[in-house]
């Protein structure tokens, strides 16, 4: 039905003023759970259970500076910007351990927002252009593709093998990774045996490479590509 503006949901308690969010941009109600998140001062955020009024926890994530905005995450995380540093945390706030889990960076921003379907945060910068950011390490290099043995033989599957990194030099693990074989001076020879592959838990993508079976010579050039999607 239709909200009833005479009901009072929590009439026995209030916050005190010491402990009052500075702004309502600060502050976070996870209305599934009852509980409100607010900022008491610029290194901690305090959990209060909407029902009796009473702190359920805190989380200390020490980054000097209030959070212009706490977004929803996924179930039990929230995401806190910082406008003038660019700092950014994902914070848990349910169970024995509420905590940060992740600390990043991004440009310090005039308005700034979490995207939680597509896990990116969008800011308006200080020169008023609008910034995508990944929460996730992005790819930033895809080594040149190697052979393992380093001897390739016809007629048989040479491992072949790409690493995918980020801008930090971390391994990114999950991404899919596009190969294709180009002729050198003639036409290809062999054949790949995947068109795409998915890298591991150390940034690997690989693929086996079959030499021709008809006795042709001449080189081919493989080249490899991250899919983004």
């Amino acid at each position: 039905g239709l909200p009833n503006p005479n009901v009072v949901l929590n009439p026995g308690w209030d916050i005190d003023v010491g402990y009052a969010p500075k702004s309502i941009a600060g502050t976070f109600v996870d209305e599934r759970r009852m509980l409100y998140l607010c900022q008491p001062n610029d290194d901690r955020i305090d959990i209060y259970n909407l029902e009796n009024g009473q702190k359920t926890g805190e989380i200390q994530h020490n980054t000097g500076e209030f959070f212009q905005s706490l977004s929803w995450v996924q179930e039990g995380q929230v995401a806190g910007l910082c406008t003038a540093s660019g700092k950014v945390r994902i914070m848990t706030y349910l169970g024995s351990e509420k905590k940060v889990i992740k600390s990043d960076r991004i440009d310090p921003f005039l308005m700034g927002a979490y995207d939680c379907q597509h896990h990116l945060f969008c800011a308006v910068g200080a020169d008023y252009k609008f910034r995508i950011y990944c929460l996730e390490a992005w790819s930033q290099n895809l080594s040149t593709p190697t052979f393992e043995p380093a001897s390739v033989y016809g007629l048989k599957a040479n491992l072949v093998k790409t690493r995918l990194t980020g801008d930090d030099g971390k391994p990114i693990p999950d991404m899919w990774v596009h190969w294709e074989l180009e002729g050198v001076g003639g036409p290809i020879i062999g054949s790949l045996d995947k068109a795409v592959s998915q890298t591991d838990q150390d940034g690997w993508a690989k693929n086996f490479y079959y030499g021709p079976d008809e006795g042709l010579t001449g080189q081919n050039k493989i080249k490899v590509r991250v899919v983004l999607y």
